[in-house]
């Protein structure tokens, strides 16, 4: 283009490419405004497109919440920004809580269990327990997560990849079930026959998963590989045969969380064996947490742990409206059972026998139809910490040869007794059992320690 001319205040004269003069209106100078405002475009493929950096975090947010979860996959390769929102927390939650039907989140970074019960007790009083020992070395899947802790992603990734059980097809989770590559059962015992068989493992999060989701399942239950089974809600296993949950050696550091195990046998059930709701063999270790167990069979127990190497961890779970015992420990087992609810139950609360050495902590032994503790025949282990109250009996009560540790329990308004130690229980009172109680308005007892 050629240089103007002459310059007048409103017209510039040009020449065109054949060389005549031409008059154009003059343009006026764009103004600041304007300047900026084609700044801003620059770039664009078209005129009238918007680039999505120029939306604010909060409405990009607002339109990632109608994503799946392999749309938010998606977006989260396309950039650092939408990698970053599509990562939000409360887009996962709201998928964890919509897709699985659970409210909350669970740690699930399992301890190994030899950390767990390094500190057996022995039969003497010099190699016992100290009350010191911390609870840290406590395996458990914990309480349910809450907070900015709670990483929703990672929580919906594991439940991704985890075995289903769960009602027909019409009462689960329509919308989401085409999208999950997930496998489904209505019977846990068929998620338990498809789950592989492999080793011992330290880390839970390498077992195999299995959600059952709310419902109502009759079947015996065979734990008889390392599996994680976690109820998604209002879920009751309930048999009966002679057993609901069993594990097996198999089983070893399984997991069992979250359900409501439930015994029961029918009025003809006269030559069945004494009924265990949930039944710990040998060389198992489970862990067993925030279960409801409840058993309506006259005998047996609740909770059965028996054999050598059987070292469970039960923790946070309510035993109770038993007919027979709560938690029977037996054959010199072992293992770690805090923060429980026992209440209830017709004979004992805990029975203790035979070599067995479980460790007992901060557990509510309340409302019972006999005993509270009873440790007999040679039954050991430690009763820390525990409240002990209101059973019709006494609160602990030591016989046959045992020889328990007793310390810093409250117990109190026994309505016959605080603690009944028999004359068999050793040698002498001092070397065989360790009393460190607070022991109060036991009814019908001249003293709260008694011995008989």
């Amino acid at each position: 283009m050629s240089k103007p001319l002459r310059r007048s205040r409103r017209l510039r004269q040009w020449r065109d490419d054949e060389g005549n003069d031409v008059e154009e209106p003059a343009s006026k100078k764009p103004s600041p405004d304007k300047k900026i405002q084609a700044s801003q475009l620059q770039g664009l493929p078209q005129q009238g497109v918007r680039s999505l950096d120029g939306l604010p975090d909060e409405l990009l947010l607002s339109v990632c919440q109608y994503c799946h979860e392999r749309d938010l996959c998606r977006l989260a390769q396309v950039s650092k920004r939408l990698n970053r929102i599509s990562s939000d927390k409360t887009l996962w939650k709201r998928l964890f809580t919509a897709v699985f039907e659970m409210p909350v989140a669970f740690d699930l970074d399992l301890r190994s269990s030899k950390s767990a019960m390094s500190l057996p007790p022995s039969p003497t009083v010099s190699s016992r327990i100290s009350p010191t020992d911390s609870d840290c070395s406590v395996r458990s899947l914990s309480s349910p997560l809450a907070g900015p802790v709670v990483d929703w992603k990672s929580q919906f990734r594991t439940m991704h990849g985890s075995y289903h059980v769960s009602p027909p097809i019409s009462d689960f989770s329509r919308a989401h079930r085409h999208q999950l590559p997930r496998q489904y059962f209505e019977r846990l015992s068929d998620a338990l026959a498809s789950c592989p068989v492999t080793s011992v493992l330290d880390d839970a999060m390498e077992r195999q998963m299995i959600v059952v989701h709310p419902g109502t399942y009759c079947e015996h239950v065979i734990v008889d590989r390392p599996v994680v089974i976690v109820g998604a809600g209002n879920v009751t296993l309930t048999s009966l045969t002679g057993r609901v949950v069993e594990f097996r050696p198999q089983a070893r550091n399984s997991v069992l969380a979250h359900v409501t195990v439930k015994g029961g046998l029918p009025l003809d059930s006269s030559d069945v064996p004494p009924y265990y709701c949930i039944d710990i063999s040998s060389s198992c270790c489970p862990i067993v947490q925030d279960c409801t167990v409840i058993s309506s069979a006259d005998g047996g127990a609740c909770l059965y742990v028996h054999g050598s190497g059987a070292c469970p961890v039960v923790e946070d779970c309510r035993v109770c409206d038993s007919e027979s015992v709560g938690i029977y420990v037996d054959d010199g087992a072992t293992g770690l059972y805090f923060n429980n609810d026992i209440f209830n139950n017709k004979l004992a609360g805990v029975w203790i026998r035979n070599l067995a050495a479980p460790i007992f902590r901060r557990n509510k032994v309340h409302h019972g139809r006999d005993v509270g503790f009873f440790v007999f025949d040679r039954g050991q282990g430690l009763l820390e910490a525990n409240t002990v109250s209101e059973n019709r009996i006494a609160g602990v009560e030591v016989k046959n040869e045992a020889n328990p540790i007793v310390l810093k329990n409250n117990i109190c308004n026994g309505k016959t007794g605080g603690v009944y130690i028999h004359d068999s229980v050793g040698n002498s009172l001092g070397g065989c059992i360790k009393l460190d109680d607070e022991t109060e308005s036991c009814s019908f007892a001249l003293c709260s320690l008694v011995v008989i």
